[in-house]
């Protein structure tokens, strides 16, 4: 999941196949109904069993996002340390 704003993911690109819900937003998507998410956000809405990896742009916010999911009672939230400029070919900064 990238949770970086829609004008970061606009304007330096996505890791294919990542789908966005903007950290900001994380406290709020995290009450709603899985049909409620669904519609919102266009990708299923994690379980307790589904891996969920997080990334942003230098992991701070992913990090702050997989806290929230944790106290929401998603157990298997990893942050992928790297960032989005760890997986392609992004300027460093």
């Amino acid at each position: 999941v990238d949770v970086r704003r829609h004008d970061e993911r606009t304007l330096y690109g996505a890791i294919p196949g990542a789908v966005h819900l903007p950290v900001e937003e994380w406290p709020l998507a995290l009450e709603k109904e899985p049909e409620e998410w669904q519609l919102k956000y266009r990708f299923p809405k994690p379980t307790d069993d589904d891996i969920v990896i997080l990334h942003c742009r230098t992991c701070r916010r992913s990090a702050w996002a997989a806290q929230l999911a944790a106290d929401a009672g998603l157990r298997q939230c990893l942050v992928y340390r790297q960032g989005v400029y760890g997986w392609g070919p992004f300027p460093p900064g």
